[in-house]
């Protein structure tokens, strides 16, 4: 099966906007159910929190419409449900529309799915969103063809800032 790279990276980009709405909300709460996951390579702790997983929740949530693509994320808790989660859904269809407008604009081709992996990191920034050191939070989504990053989206939700990078590879054109 293969994608129109222009649509996967409309969801790239809807992904981390819908996840990073998700993250502001659950700071609106004041209810970050942070959870102690362990200790980095430095001996700090490590944390998740509620964002960590309702970001990435939905940033998967998108990309199940496309059953072959490799999603590679930081967080692997499997214990939020769509229920758990129904509440910061955003209303996605007025971001589809402002994605498209700009992703339209970029070059596209035709990729096999086997050969697309998506790296994701729905909090960047955990240890600092745990402080209020909002400043710092970001989204990111990696879009990779056969290991070589082709599309980078990072999104700043509380700023709502959406930074786009689109790189142009031989062998994509080639293909």
């Amino acid at each position: 099966m293969k994608i129109v790279t222009s649509l996967s990276f409309s969801y790239a980009v809807l992904a981390v906007e819908v996840g990073g709405r998700a993250i502001a909300r659950v700071n609106e709460e004041r209810s970050l159910g942070i959870i102690k996951r362990g200790k980095t390579a430095e001996g700090k702790d490590e944390f998740v929190t509620k964002a960590d997983l309702v970001s990435n929740f939905l940033i998967l949530d998108a990309f199940r419409r496309f059953p072959g693509i490799q999603v590679i994320t930081e967080e692997k808790n499997s214990e939020v449900k769509d229920s758990d989660v129904q509440r910061y859904r955003a209303d996605s269809y007025e971001l589809w529309l402002s994605v498209r407008e700009i992703i339209d604009k970029l070059p596209s081709r035709k990729l096999k799915l086997s050969k697309l992996a998506i790296w994701v990191d729905p909090l960047d920034a955990t240890q600092e969103f745990t402080e209020g050191l909002l400043e710092y939070v970001t989204v990111m989504i990696c879009i990779a063809f056969e290991g070589r990053p082709i599309f980078g989206v990072i999104y700043r939700p509380f700023f709502n800032e959406t930074g786009l990078h689109f790189v142009l590879i031989l062998a994509i054109l080639a293909y």
